[in-house]
């Protein structure tokens, strides 16, 4: 039960190195931001074809 446990709450820290986590964030970063700029210009095309609400 004790041994389950322990295995449950192992961090993805522990797992993945600490460089792979940096990527990791860095890539999230890159495709959040371009996921914002994509989600800008389709809010604006949708403006200027429908007026602005």
């Amino acid at each position: 039960m004790d041994g389950a446990h322990g295995a449950g709450s192992v961090s993805l820290g522990n797992v993945l190195p600490t460089a792979d986590i940096a990527q990791f964030k860095q890539g999230v970063k890159s495709v959040a931001g371009k996921m914002a700029v994509l989600a800008n210009g389709v809010m604006n095309s949708l403006q200027d074809r429908y007026g602005s609400y």
